[in-house]
Order: C-alpha cells, then sequence, then structure tokens
C-alpha cells in the first residue's frame, strides 16, 4: 500500500480558495487585466471575434455547382501531374581544354582590401566563381580568409551594380569617354586623382606614367575612415610611418587597448585570428597559452576572447595607457591632446598595476597594441613600451613599407578641396571612392566638385559622386580583373580573373589610369604583364617571350597567386622625426567603409 503525503495548511488553503472561487463562477485564469475585471466592452468584442454567418449552418449545394468545382479540381491535378516538356541543350561547340561537366576549378587570385591584398582561392564551377576561400601556399593568409572576402563574390552578380559608361546622367559610349580624356592630356592639365588606397606596384608605375602626362598632377590616396593615428604614432616613435605586424603566436602576455584587433575590418586580421589561435592552443598537458588583457569601450570579438577585461570610458583610455606605462617606468613617453584630463578609479588603477606586472614578467614575450580609433599619441606609447619590454623582432615585427613620411588625409582633403574651389584643378578623376557620401557636408566637397571643369567618377555602382561627376565609368569586380597588390606583409600577390567582365564597359582601376594618361584603352593583362616584364628586365632576368625563363616564371607565379621572398624589409629604429609629432586623432567606426566596396557582400 502506498501512503501518500497529506496536505500541508498552504496546499489545503490553497485548494478551499480555489473551491470558493469554482462555486462563486469565477475562473482561475484570465487572458487580460480587463478580463479579470470583467470588462463589459471587452464582452462585446468577444462576441463578435467570428465574421457575421460564420455560427450559421451551411447552404445545400446544388449538383450542378458540386460537379463543377470538382471537374476544375480534377482538371487542376492532371495539370500538375504532367511531365515537363522535354528541353535538348547543345554540347560546347569547341570544349575548353580539361574542362569535365559539374567538375569544379580552382585558381589564385588576390582581393584588394583597405590598401592591401589577401590571398584568395576561389573556386570555378563551369567557368564561373562559386566559392571563395583563402589560398593555403599563400605565406601570409595560409587558407584563411574572412566574410568580406567569402561575401565579395555577390558584389560580383549584384544586380545594382553600374553597367555602362554615363555622360551627365545619360548613356554613353567607350569612345565618347576616351576622346574625352584624349583631350584632358597635356602639360598645363592640372590634374587630380583621388582613389582609394592601394598597394598595387603595378598602379604605382601607372602614377608615373601619369606623371609624364601630366607633369603637376596631384595623387590623393582615400580611405573613407579618415587619418590613420597608427601610422602617425609610428611616425613620431621611428621617424617614418612603419607598418607592425603582431605575432601573438609567440606572446605569452598580450595587452590591448581598445584594439580589437580579431575584428574583420582590420588589414591584419587573417594573420592576427591566426596567429592568436595559434598561441592559445594546447597540444600538450605542459603548453600553457597567452593571456589576454583587454581595456575597452564597448564589447568586441577580442574582449570577448580576453581573460581579463575591464571596460572603460573611450575618454580614460589614454589615461589608461599612462598609467600603465608609469608601472613599467615608462612614464613620460605620451602627452599632447589624449584625454589626459581624465583620472581613473581604484579599480582601473589596480587592473593597470596586474596587467603592468604580467607584462614585465613576460619581458619580450608580451605585446601592447592600441586600437585604429585611437589618438597618434597612444599608438606611439604603446609602440615604446614594446620597445621597453624587448618585443620588437619577437612579438611586433616592424616593417619598411617604403613611405618616407605621412600626411594626415585630412589635410590633403581640405588642401584639395580649397584649390577645387578656387580654379586651380582643371580634371578630377574619383576611382572607388565616394567623398561625397563619407565626408561632412561643411567640408564642402561637393560644391568644389561644380568648380572643375571635368569629372570622373568610376565604381562598382552610381552613388552619390557618380550622379555628381561629368563622367561615370563602371568598375571591374576584382573577380573580373587582371591587377596586384601587397599583402599585409608585403607579399606581392597576383589577381587574375575568374570570369569575363559580365558588362563590356567595365574598367579596372589599372585600364583607367592607362586611359587617362594615353587617351586610349588596353587590355588589362597586357599592363600587368608590362609591369613584370619590365621589372624583370631591371633585375637582369629578361623579359624574354614564349618559352623563356621569364615566361615560365610568370606562368609559376600565376598559378601560386604570389611572388615568393617579397615580404617589406625591417624597418629601422631611429629618432623620432621633431616634425612629425602631432596630436591629430581620427575615431574610426568600423562600419564607415563597409559601403565602399561591399554593400551587397556580407560583413
Amino acid at each position: 500500500m502506498i501512503e501518500l503525503d497529506t496536505l500541508g495548511t498552504d496546499e489545503a488553503q490553497a485548494d478551499a480558495a480555489a473551491q470558493r472561487d469554482q462555486e462563486e463562477g469565477r475562473g482561475q485564469v484570465w487572458r487580460s487585466f480587463a478580463d479579470w475585471r470583467g470588462d463589459e466592452r471587452l464582452e462585446k468584442r468577444r462576441g463578435s471575434e467570428f465574421m457575421k454567418g460564420a455560427s450559421d449552418p451551411p447552404t445545400k449545394a446544388s449538383r450542378r455547382s458540386f460537379m463543377k468545382v470538382m471537374g476544375a479540381s480534377m482538371a487542376m491535378a492532371g495539370l500538375a501531374a504532367c511531365r515537363r516538356p522535354e528541353e535538348h541543350i547543345l554540347p560546347y561547340a569547341r570544349k575548353p581544354e580539361q574542362q569535365i561537366p559539374s567538375v569544379p576549378r580552382f585558381y589564385a587570385t588576390a582581393m584588394p582590401f583597405r590598401g592591401v591584398s589577401r590571398g584568395l582561392l576561389v573556386q570555378s564551377s563551369d567557368g564561373r566563381p562559386t566559392k571563395i576561400e583563402g589560398n593555403p601556399e599563400h605565406p601570409l593568409t595560409q587558407g584563411a580568409t574572412s566574410g568580406f572576402g567569402q561575401g565579395s563574390i555577390l558584389n560580383l552578380f549584384d544586380p545594382w551594380r553600374s553597367k555602362t559608361i554615363r555622360q551627365n546622367g545619360s548613356d554613353a559610349t567607350l569612345d565618347n569617354l576616351l576622346r574625352q580624356l584624349g583631350q584632358l592630356r597635356g602639360e598645363d592639365t592640372r590634374l587630380a586623382v583621388l582613389m582609394e588606397q592601394t598597394s598595387s606596384p603595378a598602379i604605382a608605375r601607372m602614377r608615373e606614367r601619369l606623371r609624364e602626362a601630366y607633369p603637376s598632377v596631384r595623387w590623393v590616396a582615400y580611405a573613407p575612415e579618415g587619418d590613420d593615428p597608427e601610422r602617425m604614432g609610428m611616425q613620431q616613435v621611428t621617424g617614418r610611418p612603419a607598418r607592425p605586424l603582431y605575432r601573438f603566436d609567440q606572446a605569452d602576455v598580450i595587452a590591448s587597448l581598445d584594439a580589437d584587433f580579431l575584428s574583420p575590418t582590420r588589414r591584419d586580421y587573417v594573420s592576427n585570428t591566426r596567429t592568436f589561435a595559434a598561441g592559445r592552443r594546447l597540444e600538450s598537458p605542459d603548453d600553457d597559452m597567452s593571456r589576454l588583457y583587454a581595456v575597452e569601450s564597448g564589447f568586441s570579438l577580442t574582449g570577448g576572447q580576453a581573460d581579463h577585461r575591464l571596460a572603460a570610458r573611450p575618454t580614460k583610455i589614454a589615461a589608461f595607457a599612462r598609467a600603465l606605462a608609469a608601472q613599467m617606468g615608462a612614464g613620460g613617453v605620451a602627452g599632447g591632446n589624449d584625454g589626459s584630463n581624465a583620472t581613473l578609479t581604484e579599480r582601473e588603477q589596480a587592473f593597470a598595476e596586474e596587467m603592468a606586472s604580467d607584462l614585465q614578467s613576460a619581458g619580450e614575450r608580451g605585446v601592447v597594441l592600441a586600437g585604429e580609433a585611437q589618438p597618434p599619441a597612444v599608438h606611439a606609447l604603446a609602440m615604446r613600451l614594446n620597445q621597453q619590454l624587448g618585443a620588437t623582432g619577437t612579438t611586433v615585427h616592424l616593417m619598411d613599407t617604403g613611405e618616407q613620411q605621412y600626411t594626415p588625409l585630412s589635410e590633403k582633403l581640405t588642401r584639395l578641396v580649397s584649390d577645387m574651389r578656387g580654379g586651380n584643378v582643371d580634371a578630377l578623376a574619383v576611382i572607388g571612392a565616394n567623398p561625397l557620401y563619407d565626408l561632412p557636408r561643411s567640408m564642402g566637397f561637393r560644391e568644389a566638385m561644380g568648380s572643375v571643369s571635368t569629372t570622373v567618377h568610376a565604381g562598382l555602382r552610381r552613388n552619390e559622386t557618380a550622379q555628381a561627376a561629368d563622367w561615370h565609368v563602371p568598375r571591374a569586380h576584382y573577380l573580373e580583373s587582371w591587377g596586384d597588390g601587397r599583402a599585409y606583409d608585403g607579399t606581392v600577390s597576383l589577381r587574375q580573373p575568374l570570369i569575363k567582365p559580365l558588362y563590356e564597359d567595365a574598367m579596372s582601376e589599372l585600364e583607367l589610369l592607362h586611359a587617362l594618361a594615353t587617351g586610349r584603352r588596353r587590355d588589362g593583362y597586357d599592363l600587368l604583364l608590362a609591369q613584370y616584364q619590365e621589372r624583370a628586365g631591371a633585375n637582369g632576368s629578361g623579359q624574354g617571350g614564349e618559352g623563356s625563363d621569364f615566361d615560365e616564371a610568370w606562368r609559376r607565379a600565376l598559378h601560386r597567386g604570389y611572388l615568393p621572398g617579397t615580404q617589406y624589409e625591417g624597418a629601422p629604429t631611429g629618432e623620432p622625426n621633431p616634425a612629425s609629432r602631432s596630436d591629430q586623432g581620427a575615431s574610426q567606426q568600423p562600419t564607415a567603409f563597409s559601403g565602399l566596396s561591399f554593400a551587397g557582400s556580407a560583413a
């Protein structure tokens, strides 16, 4: 026999209350407060819940109506059961060599991204690119890529892409454009080129050709995020805008000062994520993984991976950096307008002391880095701390990009707008940029464009700048054009098309610059090949032709997708350049450049 527990006092009272409610006709569950109060208006609405006539009995259907409905139903069912008509397809008239239907092929290429190139391996199915991954043989990417890379294929087939050349809002021909560009050529023409950042050696050579045709040409490398405080900070420390390459796999302690180095928007995202994952990987019980400290003003991917995270106001990041430097004995390095009025709380000060202690214990296996939105003084301080730790050459490698002096973009744009307004610019070419969308209206770029006699825009879409320009040229996607570029570490990466340009008028940036310099159109492959033939001749290896050493080396380079041994050399560590000390800074939004070339892709 099973004995049941007797009801306690609470249970008995609850049952008694429920029984009283039931006897009095009150429900125990109500749909709303109005139902609980017994609102009369609710009762009226409840009565009209169903449409009029819903409760009426069905009317008697006639035999004729029944036969109509059933006949139509059987006819529709019969149509659905019919076989689809056979359609015969035609085979290749000239089958491409080694082309097997439904068997994909893979080609190495490179994608331009914020002034650097990322090595890719693209899958091609029946002549169309279908999938993008990293090039496993590329020395920097090593098979990795980002969401921007994988999603960039959507831009190729974007239905909103620009398809034709436009002149003042109407369709125009390529001959008309070339005729107009040919008329611009002359020593007296004051040409200005505003082009997105690029590291292409071929475009660098084309700039020289452009200067021969237009001796007074002005070139502005455009970035929608504005000035680059990292380059400005490095210039303060080393005397030139050196580029840091972080090796997190060699680090025991990582200190991030609002630096989301795992963000896919960074130029060094691929190498950062790979080396950071390697430093956190435990392959044996005796392995140790790196420790990550993150001080940030907003939650980020890097902060989510941090072992120790401190949320701080944006104005306190610089103050925290100075406190960290003071704990490490380098307190007199930072200066300038970097938030020096902010003070730290006891908790923030204790966090800085703990971080400094761990960094000093790690020594050369520690690393400090500042975020892209931080002012140059914070970047300079972070680099000074790395030098004090002895981390340069271990966890931080400084690379010489060949740039001697960095001038803030804001200064270049201010001078350009002033000259455009003053009538000192005869022609303006905007390539791959949309300044009318990115720049503040107070700068007056739109009004300044109206003072230039000839304006040409090249882009994937007819954006705000394209609509304001006299001429618009559809830009070729990187998957349908020839080109080159340098990876973040300087590796020369070659770009070869996976498909013929979808639109006849589309031109690559290399082809458009050649048209500006000569007034003629030339195929991008010929321009790229001539650049490397000239380079090979200068190196003493000879230009050659079919079957020559150069031809074989060129084929191997295209197959690999890069030129081995072309990384940047180490940057010399010299005294800071007094003229380069600047307190200017720019706050970068991670999505500031997403509309430039990736509006139709996944981020």
